[in-house]
């Protein structure tokens, strides 16, 4: 502070001098008393508190932009011709039930050519 006092100062900047020695001065005051720098500790935790809140809210808006990315990438490609998640859940259900008539024809063959129980229900015959 010595650098910029008034009274010392040779620069080019006379007004800048006076007020970097202002700034520095009220530095000195809020450090010195214990009640002034509790106050200023405080104001420094709240602006820490305040960074960290927004980078959790700027990771979480990160991580939605990415999700609608993903979901509408998704729908483009089932305006393309892909099939969409409904669709291809779908197509499926539609192969499952058609392997479950296949297997319950194959199951009516078995009992007409007398290789299945006829008292034993729908089940497959057991493999042993």
């Amino acid at each position: 502070s010595l650098s910029v006092h008034p009274d010392r100062y040779k620069g080019s900047d006379p007004e800048g001098a006076i007020e970097q020695f202002h700034k520095l001065t009220q530095a000195k005051e809020i450090l010195e008393d214990e009640k002034a720098r509790a106050a200023f500790d405080n104001v420094l935790r709240a602006k820490v508190a305040h960074a960290a809140r927004q980078e959790a809210q700027e990771g979480g808006r990160r991580r939605m932009r990415e999700d609608l990315e993903q979901r509408e990438e998704a729908a483009k490609r089932g305006r393309q011709g892909g099939p969409t998640p409904a669709e291809e859940e779908r197509q499926r259900e539609a192969i499952e039930a058609a392997a479950r008539a296949e297997l319950q024809r194959e199951i009516e063959r078995l009992r007409r050519t007398g290789r299945l129980d006829p008292r034993q229900g729908s089940t497959a015959p057991e493999m042993g």
